[in-house]
């Protein structure tokens, strides 16, 4: 008689992957502060102070209302200041956590091969730039909250269907709108959590009803609230000179598409990461801009064709995906986009989707080669992080490294002016910085994009 072998306790498997995550991130632990660094944490007052709490809750944002991530920065000053050590380590252990979060919530979902999932997130290169820098707190603090948002409105809709009635089921849902609450007041790009669960409920069901769209509709109300006022928030940062952008809607529709090709090649091949990415020329006259939207906007329409069959984990994955990356598509503006259309912090709320989707290829049938390229995936993953996290170490060698692989960006080459001014380099600096203000002229030449 053949014996099953006992499924590992999950407490193993969140132990594991929560190991995984920190052994991979010890680099990041030994980093410094990078650019904006400064202006949310170092030379933030707001944060320094006893009573900033209420600059940071009720004052004026410059950029982005985030207080919850703000008011993380004002407790742990007071902890230990200027260390970078302890804002690197809270970081690390936020990521290790939201590993195991998006475990159980593949698990909810019954996807095949969640734990992989999960550990492919924990160790790929392009969470790197969430993790290691210090100001993209935003992500990793949004992402927990985000994830146990929905890992609550998962069990709370198993129960809703399911014929035992439990008395703690409306108080899962009032706790999801709750973290959810949470995650936007983080970072506003969550808002996109309501399209998601719909998206939750079709793979569950196969379909959306009325009942499930009323239960979503609270979520719906929060998030264009906190949508609304993070759109405003930015758009009078860019009126203001952050970052002047002239794009018409069909330029942004085709830049949006492309980005989405390029976050998907940088998860299969995350190489040549970089902070500031050259920023893409569209010329929506010529023919090949539109290939990107049309390649992309056909595979979905493959997918959906197939939805009832094999292309429904497809569709489900890349619905995900897209969902997750709208708010940084380019539709809205957003202060970052007058330098680059894309950067790799932008898909670490995306990025899940796609591991899911590989991870459970990986697992299909069980089969002993996709488990074994799986495993390699895994080390390669986390030596590439462990190495892009060396860059992100400090203000120098980030840019200097940048520089060289985007050496047209203005912006790069006055970080880095700066940054050889404070360490008495004067004359690169001057070099530098002339080149920077070249590159601006240039820029605004073209159409003020710079």
């Amino acid at each position: 008689m053949q014996v099953e072998r006992a499924a590992p306790p999950p407490w193993l498997g969140a132990a594991l992957l929560a190991l995984a995550a920190v052994l991979v991130y010890v680099p990041a632990m030994r980093g410094g502060f990078i650019w904006d660094d400064d202006t949310l944490l170092t030379d933030n007052p707001a944060v320094k102070t006893i009573d900033g709490l209420c600059s940071i809750w009720f004052g004026n944002w410059a950029v982005d209302y985030i207080p919850l991530t703000l008011s993380s920065f004002w407790l742990e000053w007071h902890l230990w200041g200027l260390h970078a050590a302890g804002y690197h380590i809270v970081s690390v252990l936020l990521h290790a956590a939201n590993a195991v979060l998006l475990w159980r919530v593949l698990k909810c979902l019954g996807l095949p091969g969640s734990w992989l999932a999960a550990l492919l997130f924990a160790v790929h290169p392009v969470c790197a730039a969430s993790v290691a820098w210090i100001a993209e707190r935003k992500n990793t603090l949004s992402m927990f909250f985000y994830l146990l948002s929905l890992w609550s409105f998962l069990r709370f809709d198993e129960g809703a269907y399911s014929a035992v009635k439990n008395n703690n089921n409306q108080r899962l849902l009032a706790f999801s709108l709750a973290a959810f609450f949470l995650a936007l007041l983080a970072k506003s790009s969550v808002a996109v959590l309501p399209a998601v669960l719909l998206l939750f409920v079709w793979w569950r069901r196969g379909r959306v009803t009325r009942r499930d769209l009323a239960r979503c509709l609270p979520f719906f109300v929060l998030a264009l609230l906190m949508a609304l006022l993070a759109v405003a928030i930015q758009s009078r940062a860019v009126r203001g000179g952050v970052g002047v952008i002239h794009d018409s809607l069909c330029v942004r529709l085709l830049g949006g598409s492309r980005a989405v090709w390029f976050y998907l090649g940088k998860i299969v091949l995350p190489g040549g990461l970089t902070m500031i990415y050259p920023r893409w020329e569209i010329d929506s006259r010529a023919a090949v801009s539109w290939l990107p939207a049309l390649l992309f906007a056909g595979l979905l329409f493959v997918f959906w064709r197939g939805r009832r069959g094999w292309g429904r984990p497809f569709l489900f994955a890349f619905g995900y995906f897209t969902v997750a990356l709208a708010p940084a598509l380019g539709l809205v503006d957003l202060a970052f986009f007058s330098n680059s259309r894309v950067a790799d912090h932008f898909q670490y709320l995306a990025l899940p989707g796609m591991m899911a989707l590989i991870a459970a290829l990986a697992r299909h049938k069980r089969r002993f080669a996709p488990a074994l390229a799986a495993g390699l995936a895994v080390v390669v993953l986390a030596f590439l992080t462990c190495r892009h996290e060396k860059v992100l170490a400090d203000g120098r060698t980030l840019w200097e490294d940048n520089l060289a692989k985007n050496p047209n960006s203005w912006k790069v080459c006055m970080n880095l002016s700066e940054i050889y001014f404070q360490q008495g380099k004067t004359e690169k600096a001057t070099e530098l910085k002339n080149q920077a203000v070249e590159l601006l002229g240039l820029g605004k030449a073209k159409g003020g994009r710079r």
